[in-house]
């Protein structure tokens, strides 16, 4: 019962702030049109259902391949890819081992001096702000799906992308899901021909982890002529536009997700 209220009284001070800046950025007239806020709720409100499933899918299977476990246990259920090092990193920071491996020192840092402050609750604040870092992310997803495609294809490249084999790892207390956000709003802004704010975000997400050097990968398909225009017409081909073979493709997907995540609960990866 301690650690359940320590988390959530951790989560609701994180999430007033989240409130706080939403309300500033609307106040402010930042966000000005309400049919593009409709569309970012549902693509972050998507992307916190699929955490949320892949939190409890995770627990459930940390209590069949380790034991009985509380689901508000962090530090016991995520114990695969190096993830049990990592949160007592965030507690006791080291500046060599925060550039070991693909670790980089913003988010370690960065999550030490919050989580300080949150009841020192290093795990949930971890875990909270990679959800809201992986619904960022989605929303940014949203938006170019909403401008390439339309609406109805919006929430469909949500779920498509979050669906994929590893995609659970953006929320988990690690910094895949900062890095995943961070890569998307750089993908978005280079959509939109924000280079400087593509360079920021792409620096702070390669100081986050160097998983983040993939967003230099968007560099590519910016700098090809043609990529624009055979990306708008996909969802017009025969193919993608099968019923059958979209289903198919989707269990396959799921079917294989399923299998990496079995694996790794099991202590296989």
């Amino acid at each position: 019962m301690g650690q359940f209220i320590g988390h959530m009284g951790g989560f609701f001070i994180l999430a007033a702030a989240v409130m706080i800046v939403g309300m500033f950025f609307w106040e402010s007239g930042i966000v000005k049109d309400k049919g593009s806020v409709a569309v970012a709720g549902k693509a972050a409100a998507s992307a916190a259902a699929m955490g949320m499933v892949y939190y409890f899918f995770m627990a459930y299977l940390r209590n069949i391949f380790g034991g009985q476990t509380n689901f508000f246990d962090f530090g016991k259920i995520f114990t695969f890819f190096g993830l049990d090092k990592l949160l007592n990193l965030y507690q006791t920071p080291s500046f060599k081992e925060s550039v070991s491996g693909l670790n980089m020192p913003l988010f370690i840092y960065a999550l030490h001096f919050i989580g300080g402050l949150v009841f020192k609750q290093y795990a949930g604040t971890a875990l909270f702000l990679n959800f809201l870092a992986a619904a960022g992310g989605a929303v940014c997803i949203g938006r170019i799906a909403l401008e390439l495609w339309g609406e109805s294809a919006s929430s469909r490249a949500v779920f498509a992308v979050l669906a994929l084999p590893f995609a659970f790892a953006l929320f988990t207390p690690g910094c895949f899901g900062i890095v995943f956000g961070l890569a998307a709003c750089a993908a978005y802004a280079l959509y939109k021909k924000k280079t400087v704010l593509y360079v920021i975000l792409t620096i702070a997400a390669i100081l986050t982890s160097k998983l983040g050097l993939l967003a230099l990968l968007f560099l590519i398909p910016a700098k090809m002529s043609g990529v624009s225009e055979f990306v708008r017409k996909l969802p017009g081909l025969k193919a993608v536009k099968n019923p059958y073979i979209r289903i198919g493709t989707l269990l396959l997907v799921l079917a294989i997700n399923g299998f990496v995540i079995m694996l790794t609960m099991g202590g296989a990866i």
